[in-house]
């Protein structure tokens, strides 16, 4: 399930910075960078869960 959230975060980042490349606009990085944030958070939790067993 984790793993499944950091996917699904990665890959709305990442789709938000290819739309973002193609339009030139930048009204979408804030979400973007929330997103990779997020990715983050949930690839850190999965590696501490990893750890404890």
């Amino acid at each position: 399930m984790v793993k499944f959230l950091g996917m699904i975060f990665g890959l709305t980042a990442l789709v938000l910075s290819i739309f973002g490349f193609i339009t030139n606009k930048t009204i979408l990085m804030p979400y973007m960078i929330f997103f990779l944030g997020a990715m983050l958070l949930v690839l850190g939790i999965s590696e501490f869960q990893l750890k404890r067993k």
